[in-house]
């Protein structure tokens, strides 16, 4: 009686067995990423649907072949990854871009290394993700902001959010007046702030052509009264908006004052850690002049007018 029970248990497992691996293969084949796994000598053992296809073959014609014997010499790079991971066993993850089907693709891949039971690296299972239209996305952002007329900023705002929040717990309930009588707490939040990138139009408008020692002094390029804008700016972000502007001084590279329009806005999907802020600086210095010239030419002849009246 005691075996019939171990047999049928013995028989119970082996059918749950059978129905989890029809359903992780069901899951592997049926994803839109291309899974695979392949050997020490780079053969692919067993590979998805989503995979075979940037091959332009099927699963059948992938197992047993190399990326050389599929794709040639662009493989080679790839080969090399792999020979990394065997080496020293460590996840390996990157970014890559192929030509399948007459089409250039991104992949953003992660490997792991396959150990038998003593612990010994025998092949590879590997995801690749294409992110080819996140790639198109990213690319288009970036020609527009390189090449954008008006001059853009990219900036980190994530350790100034661990700054207010600091501030917030030991306390502070008024920020503005907090930051007035404690410059120094002022100059350590605006040291917070990393700028990431600049476009052209930022280094044209302060009349720089090498961008790196630009970037590490940028900050520095406010006037003494544009403490007011940090302050009304770390206020904004501390009450939780993700837009702010307003306008104020900015001195450029050439020593030259500008009055400037800031416009700061949390890019989407960075809300909660403000790692990645745009902020736009149009120089309005020339209108300003302009308005400034209109209302002098103005009193004047209000001055002429006013004169010939009297006189008349």
């Amino acid at each position: 009686m005691s075996r019939d029970t171990r047999s049928i248990s013995m028989e119970t497992q082996l059918q749950l067995l059978k129905r989890e691996n029809e359903l992780l293969n069901s899951i592997v084949q049926g994803a839109s990423d291309s899974i695979y796994a392949k050997d020490l000598d780079g053969r692919y053992i067993t590979i998805n649907e989503a995979g075979a296809s940037f091959f332009s073959t099927s699963i059948e014609n992938v197992i047993g072949k190399t990326d050389r014997e599929l794709i040639g010499e662009k493989a080679d790079s790839l080969w090399k990854k792999d020979q990394e991971l065997f080496r020293t066993g460590e996840k390996v993850m990157y970014e890559t871009q192929n030509f399948f089907n007459g089409e250039q693709h991104y992949f953003w891949t992660s490997k792991s290394p396959i150990k038998d039971a003593n612990g010994s690296i025998i092949g590879l299972v590997g995801v690749s993700r294409n992110i080819s239209q996140a790639k198109y996305l990213e690319n288009k952002y970036r020609f527009i902001f390189d090449n954008a007329p008006v001059a853009f900023w990219e900036e980190d705002f994530s350790e100034v959010k661990l700054f207010l929040e600091d501030l917030k717990r030991s306390g502070v309930t008024d920020i503005a007046a907090h930051f007035r009588a404690n410059p120094k707490s002022l100059e350590e939040c605006i040291r917070c702030i990393k700028v990431l990138n600049v476009n052209k139009a930022t280094l044209e408008m302060n009349g720089a052509t090498d961008k790196t020692p630009f970037i590490a002094r940028l900050q520095r390029n406010f006037t003494p009264e544009s403490e007011d804008i940090f302050i009304e700016e770390f206020v904004a972000l501390a009450d939780g908006q993700t837009e702010f502007h307003t306008e104020g001084g900015f001195v450029n590279q050439k020593g030259e004052v500008l009055d400037v329009l800031f416009h700061l806005n949390v890019m989407p999907g960075h809300e909660e850690s403000l790692s990645m802020v745009l902020v736009s600086v149009i120089d309005v210095t020339d209108t300003h002049n302009l308005a400034n010239e209109l209302n002098t030419i103005k009193h004047r002849y209000q001055s002429i007018v006013e004169a010939q009246s009297e006189m008349i």
